[in-house]
C-alpha cells in the first residue's frame, strides 16, 4: 500500500511536470485502491519511480485506466478508473468533451443554453453550445456569409459593411484590405506614427529639424515656433486654409527644405513640383463629378486641381466624408455641396485627416464632395465615405470616428494655434461611453480655458486636460443644465490634449479652446478708459497713436507688427456697426488693420476683420487708407483693436466708428432661393444690403464672404459686362445652370451661349451696401469670311473696308509669342499667294479706335507659325518677305474681345 507520506509528495510534486493536476490524482486513486504494483514502503517513504519514469508515464496511466475499467466514450474522451468518460485536453473539437461542455480555444468549456449565456457582444448567438458571430447569414452584415459560426468576407465586397472590422473595402480591387496603418504606409513629414497606425502631429516644443514640428511651425533653438519674420529668413506667407503664417520660399535655395509647402528647388529657385494626375479625371468641374459609392475607399487619389465626386445619401441616413493626406506638402481642404452647389458642410484645419458629416435627410439626396488645393500642386489622398441610418434606436457619432478615431491621446484631432495663442472651436455628436480627445500646442505663462456647450442631446461628459506626460492636471463636469469654464496656468510648453467623456446620454457638443498669453492679459488689463457710446444714427471719433508692444495677431492680417491701441465700446441696441481707421499721416499706420472682439484677450471672440481697403472704383488696387469694417452687432460691449502692418514713424490714427439701423438678412443667399435678374434694352440692375447675410456659396474669390445670389436668362449667344460698386471690396462670380463656374472677379467681361445663369455677389464682410450692373449684348451674325475656310483673297488697288463680329473662333492666350496680349475677338481672315522673296506690308486702322491686333501666319490653324503679329498702337503693322512659294493667312482680330470696323491697306512688292 502507498503510505500517506507518498500520496502528499505525489500531490505536492510541483516540481515535476506530469505529476501536477490531473495525473497527481490518478497517482493518489491508483494507490488508494491497489489497482497497479506500485513499489511502496511504508517505511522508508520511497517509491520506486524515478522522477524520469513519471515524466514519460502518460501513455501507462491510459493503460492503467482501461485495466481499471471498461467503458465506451465518443469521440476522443477518455475512460477513467471509475469507469466514466472525461474531457481530453487539449481538446481538438466537441465530441472530446463530456456532456456540458464544448471545445473552445483547445480546452473544454461550458456549453450556452440560450443567447443571455453569450455576453461577448462580438459573439452574441448561442449556435449549438457555442457563443458564436452568427447562425445564420442574416445575422452578418452586408454581403458577409456565417460560416462555421462566423462571418467571413464575401470574395468580392460592394462596400465597406462586407468587410470584417477595421478592414475597408478597396474601391479598386473590390477585396476587403487592412485599413490605412502607418507603420507599413508611413506618414507625412510634419506627423508621427503611433501604437494604434494613426498618423498624429508631433506637437512637442523639443525639435531638431522643422519636420518635427506641427504644421507651420519651424525649428528654431530646437524649439517649435510659430511663423516670425525673425524665423523666416524669407519672411512669412499666409495660408488660405488655415488663415496661418508659414515660412515662405527662400530667395535663393539650396535644397527643397528651403521652399515653401511641397515646392521644390531647382537651379536656385523654388518651383511647383511636375504634377500628375490620377486614373479619375476629368473630374475637375462641379458638372463632371465622379459618381462614387457609398462605403468604398478610394486611395491612389492625385490633387494636381479641384476633384469632384458625387454620392447619393440615402433618406435617414448621416454621410460621413473623410480625407486623408498621404503627402507632406498638400494642402488640401474637403466640401460637402448640395445638388446646387450650396456649401453644407467643410474642413480644412490643416492636419493629416480632414472630414465632413452631412445628413440627415426626409429624403434621397444627392451630394457632391469637392476637394481643393489651391495652391501647391501634387496632394496624394484618399477618400472614404460611410452613410449610418438614423433609426432612433443607435447613436450616431461623429465623423471624427472614422479611421483610428478621436478616442485617445495619441489619435485626438490636432488643433492649430495662431502665430499669438491657441484659439479654436471644435464641434462633435458624441455617444455614451465615447472619448473625443483634441489635442494642441501650449506655451509657458498662458492662462489656457476650455468651455463646453451642449448644443442638443442629454450628455453629460467629464471634461479633463493632460499634459505633455499623458498626467491629468485639471477636470471638470459638464451637462446642459451646469458647467464652468475649465481653466489651467501653463508651466510649461508641450504638446496637451483635452479629454472629454461621454459618461451619460448623447448629444451634440461644442467646445472652446483658447490660450492667453500673459502680456495679453496685462494689455487688455491696462485699458482704462471709459468705453465710447454707440447710439443708432450717431457716430463717435477717437484718435489716438500706436505705442508700446505689438502682442495680439487680428486673422485678416498675420504680418500685423504694430503696438495695437484697444478700445472698449458699448453699444445701446442692434444694429450696423461701421468702423473706419485712417492714418492721420501718409504712412503713418501703413497699411491699417481695423478688428472686433467680444472678449479682449480672446482670438476666438473676434467678430470681424479688415486690413488693405480696396478701391471701389478699382477692386484689384489696394488702398493703404483707410480700413473700413462693418458689422451687424447685438446689444452689449465689445473691444475694437486697432492695429497696423509696418507703421512708421508717427503711427497717429482716427478712428471714426457709427451704429446705424440693421436691415433684414437677404432672403437669397443660396441658388435655390436666387431673385430673379430681368434685363431691358440688354440691361439689368440690382442693389443689395448683406448687412446680415452668410457664406452659403464657394466662388473663386481669394476669400470667402457674405453672398447674395441671382438668376437670369440670355436669349441669344451674348456678350456679357459685370461691374460691381461698394464701399468695401465686392466680388462677382457667373455660375451656368449645372452650377459650373463660368466667370469670376472684381467685375468681368465674358462671351456667353444661350442659356440660364446664376450671378453670386459676395463681399470680405457682413454690413456692405452693393450695386450690380449686367450689360448683355448679343452677337450679330458673323461676316462671311470669320473661319479660315471662307478666307477672303487679299487684294492691293484699293483700302478695304470691313468689320469684325459675332464670338471669337481664333483664341490666343495672354503673352502669346505672335502679338504679346490675347486674340478673343472676332476675327476677318484673308488670304494671300506669295512667291519666293515677295514682301508683304499690310496695315489695319480700327474705326473708333477699339483694340484690333494683327497677325501674319504661315497656315489657318490654332498651330500655325507666327510670321509677324502687332498689338501696340490704334493702326496694327505687319511686314514679311516670303523665303518660300505658299498661300498665307492675314487675321484681324480684337484683344480682350473687342471688335468693330476697320480698314485695311496691303502691298505686295
Amino acid at each position: 500500500m502507498c503510505s500517506l507520506t507518498t500520496l502528499s509528495m505525489l500531490l505536492n510534486s510541483q516540481s515535476r511536470r506530469a505529476v501536477t493536476g490531473r495525473f497527481a490524482w490518478k497517482i493518489a486513486l491508483v494507490c488508494m485502491v491497489g489497482a497497479l504494483a506500485f513499489a511502496c514502503d511504508d517505511d522508508d517513504n520511497n517509491i520506486n519511480v524515478s522522477d524520469s519514469t513519471v515524466v514519460e508515464e502518460d501513455a501507462s496511466f491510459q493503460d492503467a485506466e482501461a485495466d481499471a475499467a471498461s467503458c465506451n466514450c465518443p469521440g476522443r474522451q477518455r475512460c477513467n478508473v471509475l469507469g466514466d468518460c472525461v474531457s481530453r485536453e487539449p481538446c481538438a473539437g466537441d465530441e472530446d468533451c463530456e456532456e456540458g461542455r464544448v471545445c473552445e480555444s483547445l480546452s473544454c468549456v461550458k456549453a450556452c443554453q440560450t443567447h443571455e449565456n453569450c455576453t461577448d457582444p462580438k459573439k452574441p448567438f448561442c449556435n449549438e453550445g457555442h457563443c458564436a458571430t452568427c447562425i445564420g447569414d442574416d445575422d452578418c452584415p452586408g454581403n458577409q456569409k456565417c460560416e462555421q459560426k462566423s462571418c467571413v468576407e464575401p470574395a468580392k465586397c460592394e462596400g465597406i459593411e462586407d468587410c470584417l472590422e477595421d478592414r475597408v473595402c478597396a474601391f479598386e480591387t473590390r477585396l476587403c484590405m487592412a485599413a490605412f496603418d502607418c507603420h507599413n504606409d508611413g506618414c507625412p513629414g510634419a506627423f508621427v506614427c503611433t501604437d494604434s497606425g494613426a498618423c498624429v502631429a508631433l506637437g512637442q516644443s523639443k525639435c531638431k529639424s522643422d519636420a518635427e514640428c506641427p504644421l507651420g511651425d519651424s525649428c528654431v533653438d530646437n524649439v517649435c515656433s510659430p511663423c516670425a519674420e525673425a524665423v523666416c529668413a524669407a519672411g512669412c506667407v499666409d495660408d488660405p486654409l488655415s488663415h496661418r503664417a508659414f515660412c515662405g520660399d527662400a530667395a535663393s535655395c539650396q535644397n527643397n527644405y528651403d521652399c515653401a509647402f511641397n515646392r521644390i528647388c531647382e537651379r536656385s529657385q523654388c518651383v511647383a513640383p511636375g504634377c500628375a494626375d490620377d486614373n479619375y479625371e476629368d473630374n475637375d468641374l462641379f458638372t463632371t463629378a465622379l459618381p462614387i459609392q457609398l462605403g468604398m475607399t478610394y486611395s491612389g487619389l492625385q490633387s494636381c486641381d479641384d476633384d469632384f465626386y458625387r454620392i447619393t445619401l440615402p433618406a435617414k441616413h448621416v454621410g460621413l466624408v473623410s480625407l486623408r493626406r498621404v503627402d507632406e506638402g498638400g494642402r488640401l481642404s474637403l466640401a460637402a455641396l448640395d445638388s446646387k452647389g450650396a456649401l453644407l458642410a467643410a474642413s480644412s484645419n490643416g492636419a493629416a485627416l480632414e472630414a465632413v458629416e452631412v445628413g440627415p435627410f426626409g429624403d434621397d439626396r444627392e451630394i457632391t464632395i469637392q476637394v481643393t488645393q489651391p495652391l501647391w500642386s501634387g496632394g496624394q489622398y484618399e477618400l472614404s465615405t460611410e452613410a449610418l441610418e438614423v433609426n432612433g434606436e443607435s447613436c450616431i457619432d461623429d465623423v471624427f470616428e472614422l479611421g483610428t478615431g478621436d478616442d485617445t491621446q495619441m489619435t485626438g484631432r490636432w488643433v492649430d494655434r495662431g502665430a499669438d495663442q491657441l484659439s479654436a472651436v471644435q464641434t462633435g455628436r458624441a455617444c455614451p461611453g465615447d472619448d473625443d480627445f483634441m489635442c494642441f500646442m501650449l506655451q509657458p505663462q498662458e492662462l489656457f480655458s476650455a468651455e463646453l456647450s451642449i448644443t442638443s442631446g442629454s450628455a453629460k461628459f467629464y471634461v479633463d486636460l493632460y499634459n505633455s506626460d499623458g498626467e491629468k492636471v485639471v477636470s471638470k463636469m459638464w451637462s446642459r443644465a451646469s458647467s464652468e469654464i475649465l481653466q489651467y496656468d501653463v508651466k510649461s510648453a508641450g504638446r496637451y490634449c483635452v479629454g472629454l467623456s461621454d459618461y451619460a446620454g448623447e448629444g451634440v457638443w461644442s467646445l472652446a479652446l483658447n490660450s492667453v498669453s500673459s502680456a495679453a492679459r496685462e494689455k487688455c488689463d491696462a485699458v482704462t478708459s471709459e468705453p465710447a457710446v454707440l447710439k443708432s444714427g450717431e457716430s463717435v471719433t477717437l484718435t489716438g497713436a500706436l505705442a508700446g508692444e505689438n502682442v495680439f495677431v487680428p486673422s485678416c492680417a498675420p504680418d500685423a507688427d504694430g503696438a495695437e491701441q484697444i478700445w472698449p465700446i458699448t453699444v445701446q441696441k442692434p444694429g450696423l456697426l461701421t468702423a473706419e481707421l485712417q492714418g492721420v499721416l501718409t504712412g503713418g499706420l501703413g497699411s491699417p488693420v481695423i478688428s472686433v472682439r467680444k472678449a479682449c484677450s480672446s482670438a476666438s471672440s473676434e467678430l470681424g476683420c479688415a486690413a488693405d481697403a480696396v478701391d471701389p472704383k478699382d477692386p484689384m488696387m489696394r488702398l493703404s487708407n483707410p480700413a473700413m469694417l462693418k458689422l451687424p452687432v447685438t446689444e452689449g460691449n465689445y473691444w475694437v483693436f486697432v492695429d497696423g502692418k509696418a507703421p512708421g514713424l508717427s503711427p497717429d490714427y482716427r478712428l471714426t466708428l457709427g451704429l446705424s439701423e440693421l436691415s433684414a438678412a437677404p432672403d437669397n443667399e443660396r441658388f435655390q432661393t436666387a431673385s430673379l435678374l430681368s434685363f431691358r434694352n440688354g440691361r439689368a440692375a440690382v442693389n443689395a444690403d448683406l448687412a446680415q447675410a452668410k457664406d452659403d456659396v464657394l466662388t473663386c474669390l481669394p476669400a470667402g464672404g457674405v453672398d447674395s445670389v441671382y438668376r437670369f436668362t440670355l436669349e441669344k449667344d451674348s456678350h456679357l459686362k459685370a461691374s460691381v460698386q461698394s464701399e468695401l471690396a465686392a466680388g462677382l462670380a457667373l455660375f451656368d445652370a449645372r452650377f459650373a463656374p463660368v466667370a469670376c472677379g472684381y467685375g468681368f467681361e465674358a462671351d456667353l451661349p444661350a442659356g440660364d445663369y446664376y450671378l453670386v455677389a459676395e463681399m470680405p464682410n457682413a454690413g456692405g451696401v452693393l450695386h450690380v450692373e449686367l450689360l448683355a449684348e448679343q452677337f450679330q451674325e458673323a461676316i462671311e469670311n470669320a473661319t479660315c475656310a471662307a478666307a477672303k483673297e487679299l487684294t492691293f488697288d484699293a483700302p478695304i473696308s470691313g468689320y469684325t463680329v459675332g464670338r471669337g473662333s481664333f483664341t490666343w492666350s495672354n503673352n502669346n509669342r505672335c502679338t504679346g496680349y490675347n486674340t478673343e475677338g472676332p476675327e476677318a481672315i484673308y488670304k494671300v499667294s506669295m512667291q519666293a522673296g515677295q514682301t508683304l506690308d499690310a496695315q489695319v486702322i480700327p474705326v473708333g479706335g477699339w483694340d484690333v491686333v494683327l497677325s501674319l501666319l504661315s497656315d489657318c490653324s490654332a498651330s500655325a507659325t507666327c510670321l509677324d503679329g502687332s498689338d501696340g498702337a490704334l493702326a496694327e503693322t505687319v511686314r514679311f518677305t516670303a523665303s518660300t512659294a505658299g498661300t498665307y493667312y492675314l487675321i484681324i482680330d480684337g484683344s480682350n474681345g473687342e471688335y468693330g470696323q476697320f480698314l485695311l491697306q496691303a502691298d505686295l512688292n
